[in-house]
């Protein structure tokens, strides 16, 4: 059995994720509760995909959550039906193990109260079969 040497990184946009303007400011988030319920939901994800319970991810997304999974038109979802059933395929047959670190939580001031998480991800797909051992991606 070989160990596992290599990771891919996924760039992945959560709905709290906005495209921002120049002049906008950052700060900490007032109540640390909510900063946590952030990472919270951000930690469901990656349970919810590795565990293929994707129903889960309705406490994670909105229903109009936003998500683009790389350049491809076909990797891109505006909500979260399309977005479970393209996760689904994606993963089916696989054993996965996503890991999210490096979180920062932001409230962006300037006219609406919004706020930004951003974040690493790390998706390993172990192989199975004449593959155990292997990392596929």
């Amino acid at each position: 059995m070989r160990l596992p040497t290599t990771y891919s990184l996924l760039p992945v946009l959560f709905p709290l994720v906005i495209y921002l303007s120049p002049g906008i400011a950052y700060t900490q988030l007032p109540n640390a509760q909510d900063e946590l319920q952030i990472r919270d939901r951000l930690a469901l994800y990656a349970y919810a995909v590795d565990d293929k319970k994707f129903d889960l991810l309705d406490q994670v997304f909105t229903a109009d959550v936003k998500a683009v999974y790389s350049d491809a038109e076909s990797d891109k979802f505006d909500n979260v039906e399309a977005l479970k059933a393209y996760l689904a395929k994606a993963v089916a047959g696989q054993v996965t193990q996503h890991a999210i670190s490096s979180i920062l939580v932001e409230t962006i001031s300037g006219g609406v109260k919004q706020t930004n998480s951003t974040s690493y991800f790390v998706a390993t797909f172990f192989g199975q079969g004449d593959l155990t051992g292997e990392i596929l991606a």
